[in-house]
């Protein structure tokens, strides 16, 4: 051992051994500076230049997606929201068309599952932002696309009245394997509420609870600035104002006749009384003026007849004329309704925007009131504009005579409607024929500030509307 002697003679070791050998065996080892280095080369050399090659990357893809492909890139955005709100989608193959789902959570045997129908020209994810607010551990969602939207595949023979939508998307659910005995809570949207209405009626011990949004109902009359005019109801119109106007002739017709009628018969009284003051040939003139009195008024009751004819006539023209405007006003809403739901050009599209929602509304991520976004959502529906047209179509044929008033008569379980006090496809003032339809309703919201489209346009107070009526319809089985 190195020692070296101190001033006093003494033997004592050098500070730099004590340090040492103090040290030694206690102390913790010190960080290398050396690993310090490597990891700063590593990070700086490597990582950060896969970093930079990784955002050029997506930049370069979302670009190319943008420019080229703007509908690829909206169907992508649309589903990255819907995966992202818990949605999971399914292909289902049925009878050689294939069917699209998508699905939140699994089925529970003690609490009836979200069935969510959308509506006319629009698919499953409409209901993104409303799945996103369900939990999970409460509600299992279940969302469909209806035939020929979304991504249904379907041919041209398939039936799109209520009744056989009711069918096939049930058929639809048993193919995906939800249980044949798990209750439903069917939700549905403008035409989805018809189809959600159908199932109500067709299966009762299956589904349990019905919920109708803005549901599509004709308005009661129609405003002067529609886009389509019908031609055959206006001619009937026409026409039935010209028999009424005929009919008024003939009713004139008649009573000048009754009037001629009683002229001659008071002569034929004056020329009896006459001839009752001639002794002779008085009686013979007075069986004359008889003759001609009873004359006189068998041609009044004929032209009083002929009166009461015209009348009719023109009462009846008068229906025709009432029936013809009806006819009028139903087919200038078709055409409307027509031109605001399947837009086909960007002008139509602008009228459908603002006619379908009262506030903006964002559309798979992007609001579809950015102009770009115009197109290529047009694009989206174009290739599917019949199947929108045939199910469209079904809504109603004859004023006043729709298939979803007529369902309602039939609905026994416990529903609820939500409607949009601003939607002006389907005005809210019809809610009260359908209210006097429902022999069961139990709640009804109106939305003051939301038009057509309330699961887009307010998801969250939707939401919270639909889990009341469950809760409440729940609390009610349970007491």
């Amino acid at each position: 051992m190195d020692l070296y002697e101190s001033p006093l003679g003494e033997q004592r070791r050098s500070p730099w051994q004590q340090s040492h050998s103090r040290d030694s065996g206690t102390s913790e080892p010190t960080l290398d500076a050396g690993s310090t280095d490597s990891t700063l080369w590593l990070v700086s050399r490597i990582l950060y230049p896969l970093l930079v090659c990784l955002i050029n990357f997506s930049l370069a893809i979302g670009a190319w997606l943008c420019l080229l492909h703007p509908l690829r890139l909206y169907r992508l955005l649309r589903w990255l929201r819907a995966r992202q709100a818990g949605l999971r989608f399914r292909l289902v193959p049925l009878d050689g068309a294939h069917y699209r789902l998508a699905e939140k959570d699994r089925p529970d045997r003690l609490r009836p599952s979200l069935l969510l129908l959308h509506s006319v020209a629009d698919d499953c994810t409409v209901w993104t932002e409303f799945v996103r607010l369900a939990d999970s551990t409460l509600d299992h969602v279940i969302a469909v696309d209806l035939p020929g939207h979304g991504g249904s595949l379907v041919g041209s023979e398939e039936d799109f009245d209520f009744g056989p939508l009711a069918d096939r998307i049930r058929k639809v659910l048993l193919a995906a394997g939800l249980p044949p005995n798990q209750r439903l809570h069917a939700v549905g949207c403008g035409a989805g509420a018809g189809v959600a209405l159908a199932l109500a009626v067709g299966w009762p011990s299956q589904v349990e609870l019905l919920t109708m949004v803005s549901p599509l109902l004709p308005p009661l009359t129609t405003g002067d600035d529609g886009t389509g005019v019908n031609k055959d109801g206006n001619d009937r119109a026409g026409d039935g104002n010209d028999r009424a106007s005929d009919g008024n002739d003939r009713a004139r017709d008649g009573n000048d006749r009754a009037r001629d009628g009683n002229d001659r018969a008071s002569d034929g009284n004056d020329r009896a009384r006459d001839g009752d003051d001639r002794a002779g040939d008085g009686n013979d003139r007075a069986r004359d003026g008889d003759d001609r009195a009873g004359d006189g008024n068998d041609r009044a009751r004929d032209g009083n007849d002929r009166a009461g004819n015209g009348n009719d006539r023109a009462g009846d023209g008068n229906d025709r004329a009432s029936d013809g405007n009806d006819r009028a006003d139903w087919q200038r809403y078709n055409s409307d309704l027509y031109n605001w739901l399947l837009p086909y050009n960007q002008d139509l599209l602008t009228e459908s925007i603002r006619r379908r929602f009262y506030r903006p509304a964002a559309t798979g991520g992007l609001s579809i009131l950015w102009w770009p976004m115009r197109s290529v959502w047009l694009s989206d529906r174009l290739p599917k504009l019949n199947f929108y047209r045939a199910l469209l179509a079904n809504l109603a044929e004859e004023p006043g005579q729709t298939d979803l008033l007529a369902l309602a008569g039939r609905v026994r379980v416990p529903a609820h409607i939500v409607w949009g006090a601003q939607d002006e496809i389907s005005p809210a003032y019809n809610a009260d024929l359908l209210r006097d339809r429902l022999q069961n309703l139990v709640q009804f919201d109106l939305l003051d500030e939301c038009g057509h489209c309330p699961e887009t346009e307010c998801p969250g107070v939707l939401y919270n509307l639909v889990h009341k009526f469950r809760k409440n319809m729940s609390i009610k089985k349970y007491k």
